[in-house]
């Protein structure tokens, strides 16, 4: 999809493999453009970590995708994902919105979530789950879901495509907790050196 942007937001607290898996993944489906937006002040967490750490955390780990500061940049007030969406709908038309499994299970709790998937498409990357789980409740949202990617691309919006790669198993709040917990070698398989040393250096989760 050489003409699409990947929009892929999210907390990064801390910045993990998962989050690693899920660009791997849309570069193997073409995407030559990936944009991460990290949260600036959530409407569902109230205890994010402060944004330069969790940029930070996302350069030290990766290099090749470009990091937004658009959402941190919005001062105090809480940053929706339709807003941001129509913000970089302004400079790429063919915007995709990326989520992994985990988040579109509570997708339709966010603002105007029916309206977001009438200005863009959506892919799904899976985490490790069932996919009868995944298509019982998509149901339930009422959102198209299309299987074959090339098909993806030629739909417009309203559709969602559901990548069902090996899928990942990483949460930011277990590692969080396990860093709590001073179990350092068992986040070690969980996200980057590049993220840990940083973690250790700025003394984060303890």
């Amino acid at each position: 999809m050489q003409n699409n942007v990947a929009l892929f937001g999210g907390a990064f607290d801390p910045f993990h493999n998962g989050h690693q898996y899920i660009i791997n993944q849309l570069k193997l489906l073409n995407f030559k453009n990936i944009i991460l937006v990290p949260t600036g002040v959530s409407a569902f967490n109230k205890n994010l970590t402060e944004a330069r750490h969790r940029i930070n955390m996302i350069n030290a780990a990766t290099k090749d995708v470009e990091v937004s500061n658009y959402e941190v940049n919005q001062s105090d007030q809480i940053t929706f994902s339709i807003d941001t969406i129509k913000y970089y709908l302004k400079t790429y038309p063919q915007l995709v919105l990326v989520f992994g499994e985990d988040c579109f299970y509570s997708f339709d709790r966010w603002k105007d979530w029916k309206k977001i998937t009438e200005l863009v498409k959506i892919i799904v990357i899976k985490r490790k789950s069932d996919i009868d789980d995944f298509h019982r409740i998509a149901k339930t949202k009422k959102i198209d879901i299309v299987k074959n990617f090339k098909e993806f691309q030629s739909q417009q919006n309203n559709c969602l495509y559901y990548h069902d790669g090996d899928g990942y198993d990483a949460s930011s709040s277990e590692i969080k907790k396990i860093i709590k917990n001073q179990r350092i070698e068992d986040v070690q398989n969980l996200i980057s050196e590049d993220v840990l040393n940083y973690i250790i250096k700025n003394k984060l989760y303890i």
